[in-house]
């Protein structure tokens, strides 16, 4: 193995991270370096990691602990794909609105899934592969 997938996950909910981990525990190629669980945290670990591959994010998590608003992740995702070209965005919310999801593929994302969709879920080591290679 030359290089492996480094991925962040920007998610408010414990299950829905140990989920993800657990799907992707077993490819080796696939390395979780660290877990956002607002916005605030999300700032913090995009100022520490400089390398990351990709970064899956949930759309609707607070700003923080104590501001349970939501983060501005939509106004925000041009502004990381600017400051961190070379890393990836992959979407996976409950929402499921075209208008939404054109909205952040026209923001530059890599893809983006429905948490519903349960065969994607499944695959999202294969997900993250594609994403990676482009």
């Amino acid at each position: 193995m030359s290089h492996s997938i480094k991925i962040a996950i920007i998610e408010d909910h414990q299950g829905i991270i140990d989920g993800y981990k657990f799907r992707l525990q077993k490819a080796e190629e696939i390395e979780i370096i660290d877990v956002a669980m607002n916005g605030e945290e999300l700032n913090a670990l995009l100022a520490t990691h400089l390398e990351i591959d990709i970064l899956i994010m949930d759309i609707n998590v607070p700003v923080s602990t104590q501001n349970k608003n939501f983060f501005p992740i939509l106004q925000l995702v041009p502004k990381i794909i600017e400051e961190h070209p070379n890393t990836r965005v992959l979407i996976i919310s409950m929402l499921s609105e075209l208008n939404l999801i054109k909205e952040l593929v026209d923001a530059g994302i890599s893809g983006y899934v429905v948490k519903d969709d349960v065969e994607s879920i499944r695959a999202l080591s294969s997900i993250l592969r594609k994403i990676n290679r482009g």
